[in-house]
């Protein structure tokens, strides 16, 4: 009876007991339950801030971005900028060098005007040379012919006057001596190279001539004597005696009669010898200059043969010389512009292909990390909610036992709702980290489009990143050890409840509460592990983008090195191209200085076989082969013409495409440059540029031209230096105010300075003859405008006055002239 007493009263006790339980753990559950709820809307408002500010953090990364994107391109605008300005100025110098090269030509041929020049004078010397020689041949044949007639007159005279013989042969000698005396005299100034010769022979004829008269007057002396004494004895036997002495004397002067006609006889003989001699003399004397002006003529024909010979080489060799230039400068400007071309070409588009790369490889990572990020993100979803799935029914389960009732199931109950806890604060930890990895990966889009320039800042965000990672992280441990405390403080109740109406059961239930303690620590550690593996996944993913992005910077520098190579390459090409044209151009100056040389020694020649001449007036040169030479001449110097016009139109082709070029350079700068204007003031390099870019144009030939076709009312077709100044007044006169006066407004520039026009005369001129064709009036007229304009720039610059205005006014006239 009191059994069953105590066991309705436990029995009763332990249904109040049950019932007390049930309440604190239906009451405790609930609260549990509504703050977890609490904890969970939370939980998800802060994930929904911090998506926001995320968002608005990678919306400012990727505007940062933007701007260093853009600031890239424009660095990288910048170095095509210089590498074209490089160009540019590669294509300048090579511009300047190519006119440097038409002005050594325009030198060139301005050397060989000269010898034309020069020609000109000798061929003019040659024919007053060879008119001086006629005269003196018609001198000559009229001496001669004296000599003949007096020697037939001679010869007549002694043979028609034998009694007369002495006085008429005396006579008659001396006439004849005068005249040898004039022939002779006239031999040797027509004739002195041979002159030694000459004299010798006459010295000889005179002293046997000389001495033969000696013996003749001598015998003649005598037999006069003779003759005297026999007529004086006559007549004084004639005196004294009578028929003998006649008789004798008769006899006697009969003898001496026969005497005398045989002393006659054998003078007439001696005189007939000598007469013979000399003829025979006279005709080797004749034969003798004819041989040797006949040798004089062939070596003289020889040596011009040569002179046309080696000039009609050296023309060979210059226009040869001048073809190879043209060619060669051709080409090197053609390969020049190919190479700057093709560089230009391949590093625009080496850098096009290389930007648009780096752009898809890094949206083609992007989107794959983002791809994967979302999959990750749907799959980790997909696990929240088979998981939320699961809390939900393990909840409905936990319900249904508490509905059953019971003491261990209720501590069942408290240990599943510590886990589902767990669970949950798991999922919301994990949601936030992948909210985090999720705008990490856009933050990183962005930072990857500023590789350059953006390294540190993008580590200064993933710092950030991994800051407000970390902060998440303790907003989560915390929000954990406030669900911890919450747990642990429902547990001490429960605890202590249990400790105060279950004391029998107190060590069954100090061991449930120590399996309880181990269960939360096992969640707590499982949940750090967790946490550190996401955390140490966190950071490899991180360093792998850091890796990766040092990847790329390396891959960028390596690209930008390699591009730098290229373009040092390409400079060097440059310079070793330069360096072959400097090489080509110095051995091209080298040949010219050749020529020049063998031209001088070909001038010195000429004028040393000109001044042979002069001194023995001897050098005949056949009017045939004079006028050969000058035929040959005169198509020398059309040829040359013809060559100076095709360099000429050659130079002006040369020059359209520097002046395209430039152009185009200009266009360039100016579209880079300031919209403002051009420059107010401007120097004397660009005053000769412009004025080179002028007198280099074909209109300005054939405007010059036009003044010497007019000019040239004879149809000559030269000009004479009277007619030098007023050319140039009116080709000065050009226009309104006059070509050179245009460009000098205020400035007295309209007068012709007669100093200069007198200098460039003197330059074309060198033996006073100041004529000049129309070739040579071309580059007349060049060079004096040339030469008064830098003239008239210099003083005003050296007054300190602008002279943009004649950079202006130059411009206008090309303008002008290209119609």
């Amino acid at each position: 009876m009191r059994t069953n007493h105590l066991r309705s009263a436990m029995s009763a006790f332990l249904s109040a007991v049950d019932f007390d339980i049930r309440s604190a753990m239906k009451e405790t559950f609930t609260r549990f339950e509504a703050k977890t709820a609490l904890a969970i809307r939370e939980v998800r408002d802060e994930g929904r801030q911090d998506r926001q500010r995320l968002e608005t953090e990678i919306q400012l990364a990727e505007e940062r971005g933007e701007v260093a994107r853009q600031e890239t391109e424009n660095r990288m605008n910048e170095n095509l900028e210089r590498v074209r300005l490089a160009t540019i100025q590669s294509i300048e110098q090579t511009a300047q060098k190519l006119k440097d090269r038409i002005r050594a030509l325009d030198d060139d041929m301005m050397n060989k005007i000269l010898g034309v020049a020069v020609a000109k004078a000798e061929i003019r010397q040659t024919k007053e040379f060879n008119e001086k020689m006629k005269v003196h041949e018609e001198a000559n044949d009229a001496s001669f012919a004296e000599v003949r007639a007096a020697a037939a007159a001679f010869k007549a005279e002694v043979e028609a006057n034998e009694a007369k013989q002495t006085e008429e042969f005396n006579r008659k000698m001396e006439e004849h001596e005068a005249a040898n005396e004039a022939t002779f005299t006239e031999i040797r100034e027509a004739a002195a190279a041979f002159k030694e010769e000459v004299e010798a022979n006459e010295s000889k004829q005179t002293d046997e001539f000389n001495q033969k008269m000696e013996e003749h007057e001598a015998a003649n002396e005598a037999t006069f004597t003779e003759l005297r004494e026999a007529a004086a004895a006559f007549k004084e036997e004639v005196a004294e005696g009578e028929k003998k002495q006649t008789e004798e004397m008769t006899q006697r002067i009969e003898e001496e009669a026969e005497k005398s006609s045989n002393a006659i006889a054998a003078t007439n003989w001696e005189l007939n010898n000598w007469r013979t001699e000399s003829q025979v003399a006279q005709q080797k004397m004749e034969e003798n200059f004819q041989d040797k002006m006949q040798n004089l003529e062939q070596k003289t024909s020889e040596e011009l043969e040569k002179v046309r010979e080696e000039g009609k080489e050296q023309k060979d060799e210059t226009e040869k010389l001048i073809k190879d230039l043209d060619g060669v400068m051709a080409e090197q400007l053609k390969e020049l512009k190919t190479e700057l071309k093709n560089d230009f070409d391949l590093h625009r588009e080496y850098t096009d292909n290389t930007r648009k790369t780096m752009e898809y490889e890094t949206d083609e990572k992007i989107k794959a990390a983002t791809v994967s990020l979302q999959e990750e993100m749907a799959h980790n979803k997909e696990e929240n909610e088979t998981q939320l799935g699961t809390l939900r029914e393990d909840m409905n389960t936990l319900k249904e036992e508490v509905a059953a009732g019971s003491e261990e199931q209720g501590k069942t109950l408290q240990a599943k709702i510590s886990q589902q806890a767990e669970k949950i604060a798991e999922l919301a930890d994990k949601a936030g980290k992948l909210t985090g990895e999720l705008e990490f990966l856009k933050a990183s889009r962005s930072l990857n489009s500023n590789i350059f320039s953006q390294l540190e800042q993008n580590k200064g965000e993933a710092g950030e990143v991994n800051e407000a990672n970390a902060s998440r992280l303790a907003a989560v441990e915390e929000k954990l050890k406030a669900v911890d405390e919450m747990f642990v403080s429902t547990v001490e109740k429960f605890e202590a409840l249990a400790q105060q109406k279950v004391d029998d059961k107190g060590e069954e239930q100090d061991a449930k509460v120590a399996q309880l303690r181990e269960d939360v620590d096992a969640l707590r550690a499982e949940v750090d592990e967790k946490q550190k593996g996401q955390e140490g996944a966190l950071q490899s993913k991180i360093q792998d983008q850091e890796t990766q992005h040092a990847e790329m910077i390396a891959e960028l520098r390596s690209d930008l090195n390699r591009v730098e190579e290229q373009y040092k390459t390409a400079t060097g090409e440059l310079s070793k191209t330069a360096e072959e044209s400097r090489k080509a151009e110095a051995g091209l100056l080298e040949q010219l200085k050749e020529l020049r040389e063998r031209l001088s020694q070909q001038e010195g020649q000429l004028r040393d076989l000109a001044k042979a001449n002069e001194n023995a007036e001897t050098r005949y040169v056949p009017k045939e082969a004079l006028g050969a030479f000058e035929t040959r001449l005169g198509d020398q110097e059309a040829q040359n013409i013809d060559q100076t016009q095709q360099i000429q139109m050659q130079r002006d082709i040369i020059e359209k495409a520097i002046n395209a070029i430039q152009q185009r350079m200009n266009e360039k700068k100016s579209k880079g440059g300031d919209s403002g204007g051009s420059s107010s003031s401007a120097s004397l390099g660009d005053v000769k540029e412009r004025l080179d870019d002028l007198l280099l144009m074909s209109e300005w030939r054939g405007l010059a031209e036009r003044g010497f076709d007019f000019e040239d009312r004879d149809n000559s077709g030269e000009i004479s230096k009277g007619e030098l100044s007023k050319t140039m007044e009116k080709l000065q006169a050009v226009g309104r105010s006059g070509i050179i006066a245009d460009l000098f407004p205020g400035e007295d520039a309209r007068s012709v300075d007669t100093k200069s026009v007198q200098e460039v005369i003197a330059s074309f001129s060198k033996d006073g003859d100041a004529s000049l064709s129309k070739g040579e009036f071309v580059l007349f007229a060049t060079e004096y405008i040339r030469k008064t304009v830098m003239k008239i720039a210099t003083r005003l610059a050296g007054a300190g006055k602008d002279l943009q205005p004649a950079v202006d006014g130059l411009i206008a006239a090309k303008k002008k002239l290209q119609g």
